[in-house]
C-alpha cells in the first residue's frame, strides 16, 4: 500500500481502537470494516473487527473471523473468545478443540487461565459441575501469589461453582477470602449475604 493510503488505514485503525476502548464497538466495526475494503485480511485489523463483533454477541461472525486471525497468526492471545464464541453457539467439540489446543501451546499463563474460565463455565453449563470444579481446583494449586487477578478470577469462579453444586460452606470458605482480601470485589458482599 502506497504512504498516502498507509497514513489513512493507520488514522483509521487509531480511530478504530479508541471507539473499541470507548465500548463503542458498532462504530469500531464500521470503521474495521472499511479499513478491511482498503487493505484486506490485516491481522491487527480483522482482532479488533472480532473482538467487536464478540462484544455485540455476534458469535458466529467474531469466530470466523477470531479463526482467521489466528490462522495467519499462529497467535493464541484470543483463543479464549474463540471458545467463548463456540460455548455461546452451543459448538461444544469445537470448544474441546480450542482447550487442546490451548493447553498444547501453552500460550501466557493470562491466556490460559481465561481458557480455563471458559472452559470451566463451559462444563458447568453442561451439568459436568464436578469436572468444572476439578479443574478449577488444578488451576489454583500453580497459582503462587493468592492475589494475582489470575488466582482472584479463578477463586471466584469456584466459589461461583461450589455454590451451583450446593456446597454452600465451600463457596461461602472462597467469598469470605475473597471478601477479606478486597470488599468492593465483584457482587462477593451480595453472595456472602445470601449464603449466611
Amino acid at each position: 500500500m502506497r504512504g498516502k493510503s498507509r497514513s489513512a488505514m493507520q488514522q483509521l485503525l487509531a480511530r478504530a481502537t479508541e471507539a473499541y476502548e470507548r465500548d463503542r464497538f458498532e462504530e469500531t466495526l464500521r470503521i474495521t470494516r472499511r479499513i478491511d475494503s482498503m487493505d484486506p485480511d490485516e491481522p491487527e485489523v480483522l482482532e479488533l473487527m472480532g473482538l467487536s463483533l464478540y462484544r455485540l454477541a455476534r458469535y458466529d461472525a467474531a469466530l470466523r473471523v477470531l479463526r482467521k486471525v489466528h490462522k495467519s497468526t499462529d497467535n493464541f492471545d484470543q483463543v479464549p473468545v474463540l471458545m467463548d464464541c463456540a460455548r455461546a453457539l452451543g459448538r461444544t467439540s469445537e470448544l474441546d478443540r480450542w482447550w487442546l489446543r490451548l493447553r498444547e501451546a501453552s500460550p501466557a499463563k493470562e491466556v490460559i487461565v481465561e481458557g480455563r474460565i471458559v472452559y470451566a463455565g463451559a462444563l458447568a453449563d453442561q451439568g459436568k459441575l464436578s469436572e468444572a470444579i476439578t479443574l478449577m481446583e488444578q488451576g489454583l494449586a500453580k497459582e503462587r501469589r493468592a492475589t494475582a487477578l489470575t488466582s482472584i478470577r479463578q477463586r471466584y469462579l469456584l466459589a461461583q461453582l461450589f455454590e451451583r453444586a450446593g456446597d454452600a460452606s465451600g463457596a461461602r470458605e472462597i467469598y469470605l477470602q475473597l471478601f477479606k482480601e478486597d470488599k468492593n470485589l465483584y457482587d462477593v458482599a451480595e453472595r456472602l449475604a445470601v449464603l449466611s
